[in-house]
């Protein structure tokens, strides 16, 4: 698997974030917290966004030295253009005050299901078929052909910031036909590293401009 890692460090902060109204509780997993965000989130040409707040601050935690994060999930950031052709930039058109929940991850990119474990084998590893690809699979059951560029931001909840954070673009493997951003946990980086986490969708094999090896192979 090939995986890489942009690290940008931001010189101008674009994120804005404003307290409104008191956040609200979700759901508990695995002794985190994961509650309605209390606060938005703008970003200029996307408008107003309200996450989640991720609450790794417990004894469970502690050891760890983990922070809170803020997380907005499924900011949809580019659109389809047509078969082999760039796509374009999403913004608002007409900027409003209404503020989305990003909430839930976006669909993934157009991929192949595989369901026959040994034709998996052939072309990747017995380990990749039997260990990683389960755990894919639950993150790219819901695809979109067209409609699919979406990105997931991770913010560390630090107090009395004195200067801007880095920002980490992690842009996931897999060989250019299957994957998701959403796959990987960019909560858990966030927290550790103390920098802004970005993960992002892009169109995979056929549907991208550029035809994958393994399409070419077969």
């Amino acid at each position: 698997m090939f995986y890489l890692l942009i690290i940008l460090i931001c010189s101008n902060h674009q994120l804005l974030l404003h307290t409104t109204s008191a956040s609200s509780l979700l759901f508990t997993l695995d002794n985190v917290r994961y509650s309605l965000s209390d606060r938005v989130l703008t970003i200029p040409k996307l408008g107003a966004l309200r996450g989640i707040h991720i609450d790794y601050e417990n004894e469970y935690y502690k050891k760890y030295n983990l922070i809170n994060i803020e997380a907005f999930l499924g900011i949809q950031y580019g659109l389809y253009h047509g078969r082999f052709e760039p796509s374009k930039e999403r913004f608002e058109l007409h900027p409003t005050t209404k503020v989305n929940k990003q909430i839930h991850y976006g669909p993934a990119c157009a991929q192949q299901i595989w369901t026959n474990e040994s034709e998996l084998i052939r072309i990747r590893t017995e380990k990749f078929a039997k260990d990683y690809y389960p755990k894919l699979l639950k993150y790219i059951q819901k695809q979109n052909e067209e409609q699919c560029l979406y990105m997931n931001i991770y913010q560390p909840q630090i107090k009395n910031l004195k200067e801007p954070l880095p920002v980490l673009l992690f842009i996931h493997g897999d060989g250019y036909d299957m994957g998701t951003g959403a796959a990987f946990d960019g909560a858990i980086f966030a927290s550790y590293s103390k920098a802004i986490v970005v993960t992002i969708n892009y169109r995979l094999g056929p549907f991208d401009r550029h035809l994958s090896f393994h399409f070419l192979l077969e």
